[in-house]
C-alpha cells in the first residue's frame, strides 16, 4: 500500500490561489472473518472557483449547456467527481444551472456527488443566489421540493435581501409560493 503526506504550507498557497482540496478522503481497510472491507469515509467538501483566466476542466459544463443526457453526465461525474463543485468565477454551480432548468434528474445526481444545495453566487445580478433561489425564480416546484429534502435553507437572502419565497411571489409561481411559504424564516 502506499502511502502520500499533504504538506500544510502547499495547502495554504493553494488555496490562496484560489483552488481549493476538493474532498480528503481516508480508505480504510478492516480484516473481518478473513476477508476484506474498504470504507471510505470523506471528510471535507468544498466548491472550487477557479481563477479568471485560468484554464479549467469544462467537460461537464459544456454537456449540462447542451442538455446532455442524465447517463451522460453521470459517466463525465463518475471520471471526474470534483467537476461538481467547479465553479464559474461568479459563483455559479451546475447545481444552479440544474435548478434553474427544473432538471430534478441532474439535481439530484450533484447533491449524490456533493454538490453544495446552498452554495451562493458571487456576484452581479445574482449575488447570493442558491440553487433553490435559482428554481424558485424560474417556478421549478419539483426542483424545490428536491432541494429542500436534502438540505437547502430557504431562509438565506441574496445580497439584495430576497429570499427564494420573495422570488417565486415575485415571478408569480404559486405552486412554490405555496411549499416556501410555510417553511420560510420572516425577518
Amino acid at each position: 500500500m502506499s502511502h502520500f503526506r499533504l504538506d500544510a504550507d502547499e495547502i495554504k498557497k493553494t488555496r490562496k490561489r484560489g483552488l481549493v482540496i476538493l474532498a480528503c478522503s481516508v480508505l480504510v481497510v478492516l480484516m473481518v472473518a478473513g476477508g476484506m472491507i474498504w470504507v471510505q469515509l470523506n471528510t471535507h467538501v468544498q466548491v472550487v472557483k477557479p481563477q479568471p483566466g485560468r484554464m479549467y476542466d469544462q467537460t461537464l459544463w459544456k454537456a449540462i449547456q447542451a442538455s446532455a443526457p442524465t447517463d451522460t453526465i453521470r459517466g463525465i461525474l463518475n471520471e471526474r467527481p470534483h467537476l461538481a463543485f467547479l465553479s464559474l468565477p461568479n459563483g455559479r454551480t451546475p447545481l444552479h444551472v440544474a435548478a434553474s432548468d427544473g432538471r430534478a434528474d441532474l439535481v439530484a445526481l450533484l447533491l449524490d456527488h456533493q454538490a453544495s444545495p446552498n452554495a451562493p453566487e458571487d456576484d452581479g445580478p445574482l449575488a447570493g443566489y442558491t440553487p433553490l433561489h435559482a428554481a424558485a425564480s424560474d417556478g421549478r416546484a419539483e426542483v424545490v421540493k428536491l432541494l429542500l429534502a436534502r438540505g437547502a435553507k430557504p431562509g438565506l437572502r441574496t445580497a439584495a435581501g430576497r429570499t427564494a419565497l420573495d422570488l417565486a411571489k415575485r415571478e408569480n409561481h404559486p405552486d412554490v409560493v405555496e411549499i416556501l411559504e410555510p417553511i420560510t424564516p420572516r425577518r
